[in-house]
């Protein structure tokens, strides 16, 4: 049912949107509305030709207001004792928008026993819908923890192989110069023995 069609059952003028001033001129503003406080705002000081601001000449007759999609009369639900006390009296009720998720389940399934019908559904279904996200990334946490375990018990250990430092190779050049260097002091230590053991029959002598 349009807007239109419940204006036309309830007998309510047709309503009318505000939008915030100058929304078209930056993105970020958005379509929300917002009092203008400008000091030399036109729109503030209600001149003529300006849009026009909220205020109460524009509400709906008191015998209609409340009413959803033009029939029915919405009673606000803010607790669970809320929904207790108007449950005898209506069978329509709308969940605050400013109750969280586990509330609003909450108060959906005592709704449910109390035979109460939630017209804001949608927010019901988000609500929903939220909690088996969360409910199902607990379990798919639990499951990845599991299957990890159960792999690791399975896996034979291994003891990790002893790592082999591998020499380092020479240059032809420079192991021909160690070995001339090698022998070259060999024969100094064999000409300083020689040298030696002449001296020492010398003086036996």
């Amino acid at each position: 049912m349009t807007d239109v069609q419940a204006d036309k059952i309830t007998g309510k003028k047709q309503r009318k949107k505000f939008l915030r001033y100058e929304w078209f001129k930056c993105k970020k503003l958005g379509l929300k509305w917002r009092r203008p406080v400008g000091l030399h705002s036109k729109v503030r000081q209600g001149r003529k030709g300006k849009p026009p601001q909220v205020n109460a000449g524009f509400g709906h007759a008191r015998a209609t207001r409340g009413f959803v999609n033009g029939v029915v009369p919405a009673v606000v639900i803010q607790n669970m004792t809320d929904l207790e006390r108007v449950a005898a009296k209506t069978k329509t009720v709308i969940i605050a928008s400013g109750l969280g998720m586990r509330a609003a389940n909450e108060i959906a399934k005592k709704a449910e026993q109390l035979g109460v019908t939630i017209l804001n559904a949608e927010k019901l279904e988000r609500a929903q819908h939220r909690v088996w996200t969360i409910n199902k990334q607990r379990e798919d946490r639990t499951k990845a923890k599991t299957e990890t375990k159960t792999e690791a018990k399975a896996k034979p250990e291994t003891k990790p192989e002893a790592k082999v430092e591998a020499k380092p190779v020479m240059k032809p050049e420079v192991t021909e110069r160690l070995k001339q260097e090698v022998k070259t002091a060999v024969e100094k230590e064999v000409v300083k023995a020689a040298r030696a053991v002449s001296k020492s029959q010398s003086n036996k002598g």
